[in-house]
């Protein structure tokens, strides 16, 4: 289950330092890169024995996606004297990308859909750089403007809402009941049950034909500031600020038709008129998709300071500890389901983080190590809302936090021989965060970030022989996480834990290499994300040989 995978990328730049100007460098880079490759989200059937081993997809229409990204960059540097440097940057980006995607993986051509997204970026920055002998820092301007688009068009086949469907079922049955007993509320429940596996045996996914187009502008302008002060010839302070300030404006318009055939109520007997009531509460929720919500503009600003002391004990060792502020502005969401744009707060972090960097043995060996902890406040979190399938919100947690360390060593044992190990430790946790969606209410608090295991290891080494051989093996670990928030999170949604090597053997010399490589040596099976809903999931990738030729100039 593999696809062709076309690839090209261009880049090429420009220096420009003219006589006349010595003291001017302005440096033009482009880069282009056009790929053309299977979607970006590969899932395989799971309903079948060995799936790791063969993979299988039954989709009839081949998934793919088609991008294109231009980038121009024109960096400009001046020096005004010996302490003081200008520098300009202009930056252009365009993201294009086309996606062709099969829903319902089956040979059926029952739900299918394309997606196009063009996303362009124009942005430009300005720094005044001074360098003196116990200061040194900059200050700067920034603007940048993006306008995204953002079409949709598809079949879309939408899981029956089971247990909306009983819920609003049993709460009709009991409308005349002004204290329904307990007896009466599981009589009640247990009609609404039957009548719901009959009806949805007749309609087990509600097709819709729906198009949308969300467009979107971000325009954002900064003033910043970064510095350090050597109070001594080992200790220094470090502080810095940035203020930030946004407008967010963003609009949806969509249409969904109901493209199959409702239930008929005659062929239903007693439970004829809850088939009119369903078909109703069908088209409904239809209804509520196909509509539109009106161009609307957020503005965000921000402060956030920075401040910290560095210590240098010796010229190869030195700590750190520094208390930032993180931001991340708020915006719109489209959810689908509901045809709305749903506006989500802005995100504030305070980080705390103490560092450690040392060199030994005369620089060949480095030994790092951070120390962090992060609070953060209306933490920005995708959720479902539980209406159907494509239910889904930005929403904010109240509270969160997360804290852990970073250690990292890299020795050149020899001027051929040298490796690395990392290990991080993470753990997360939402303090407080509660969805509320009519009459459902979750609780999240206590469980931790989605895909966020809690460790993480690194090993590798490389070799390189004087006659221009070289061989490279690296292994890395990742402990299990969990692919959503939610305190059923351990049952329901675990990314299992995964060990894998790497490896390249190959031959170069200056301007060309030749290199045999492998991904994944061992063959480790493992799974990236499983759907609940049907069998199948996203799986690693399975073991890998090839083989790779470079050329540089």
């Amino acid at each position: 289950m593999f696809e062709a995978v076309d690839n090209l990328y261009v880049r090429g730049k420009l220096l420009f330092t003219p006589t006349a100007l010595p003291d001017l460098k302005v440096l033009a880079t482009y880069a282009h890169n056009k790929r053309e490759s299977g979607y970006q989200f590969t899932y395989s059937r799971t309903d079948r024995p060995d799936y790791y081993d063969h993979r299988v997809d039954l989709s009839d229409t081949p998934s793919r996606t088609n991008s294109k990204v231009d980038i121009f960059t024109v960096d400009g540097s001046y020096k005004l004297s010996d302490a003081l440097t200008l520098n300009a940057i202009v930056s252009w980006n365009k993201v294009k990308t086309d996606a062709t995607i099969d829903f319902d993986f089956t040979p059926v051509a029952s739900s299918y859909g394309t997606r196009d997204q063009t996303t362009e970026t124009t942005s430009g920055e300005l720094r005044l750089n001074y360098e003196g002998e116990r200061l040194k820092g900059l200050i700067g301007l920034y603007h940048a403007q993006r306008d995204a688009k953002d079409l949709s068009i598809s079949r879309t086949n939408v899981p029956f809402p089971r247990a909306t469907l009983v819920n609003v079922l049993t709460s009709t049955l009991l409308a005349g009941v002004p204290s329904p007993t307990p007896a009466q509320q599981a009589a009640a429940a247990a009609q609404a049950n039957g009548f719901a596996n009959l009806y949805i045996a007749a309609l087990p996914v509600i097709p819709v034909d729906y198009s949308g187009d969300q467009p979107s502008t971000i325009e954002t302008s900064a003033v910043f500031a970064d510095a350090s002060y050597a109070l001594t010839d080992r200790l220094s302070l470090l502080g810095g600020f940035r203020y930030d300030h946004e407008e967010n404006t963003s609009s949806t318009r969509q249409s969904a038709v109901f493209a199959g055939t409702y239930p008929t109520p005659a062929s239903f007997g007693a439970y004829a008129p809850y088939v009119t009531q369903v078909n109703a509460f069908v088209a409904g929720m239809i209804a509520q998709a196909n509509a539109s919500a009106p161009e609307n503009t957020r503005k965000f600003n921000a402060f956030l300071p920075k401040i910290g002391a560095k210590y240098e004990w010796t010229p190869d060792i030195n700590t750190s500890l520094t208390v930032q502020r993180g931001y991340r502005s708020g915006g719109s969401t489209v959810n689908q389901a509901r045809s709305s744009v749903a506006a989500y707060d802005p995100e504030y972090t305070w980080n705390y983080e103490a560092s450690l960097r040392t060199a030994w043995l005369d620089g060949t060996l480095t030994v790092n190590a951070n120390a962090f902890y992060t609070d953060w406040k209306d933490q920005q979190v995708i959720v479902n809302l539980g209406l159907n399938a494509y239910d889904y919100e930005v929403r904010n947690a109240g509270k969160s936090h997360f804290y852990g360390f970073e250690l990292e060593v890299a020795q050149q044992l020899t001027s051929q021989l040298s490796w690395y190990a990392s290990l991080g430790h993470t753990k997360t946790k939402f303090d407080d965060f509660t969805i509320t969606a009519g009459e459902d209410n979750r609780n999240l608090s206590g469980s931790e970030f989605p895909y966020a295991p809690q460790w993480t290891v690194a090993l590798g080494g490389d070799y390189r022989w004087d006659n221009g051989w070289i061989v490279h093996l690296d292994g890395s670990y990742k402990s299990k996480s969990f692919s959503s928030a939610g305190i059923d999170q351990a049952q329901d949604s675990v990314v299992k834990s995964r060990l894998l090597f790497n490896g390249r053997f190959g031959f170069e010399r200056e301007h060309w290499g030749a290199y045999v490589y492998g991904k994944n040596l061992l063959n480790a099976t493992y799974s990236q994300y499983t759907r609940t809903d049907i069998p199948i999931a996203m799986l690693g990738e399975p073991r890998v040989v090839g083989l790779t030729l470079e050329t540089r100039w």
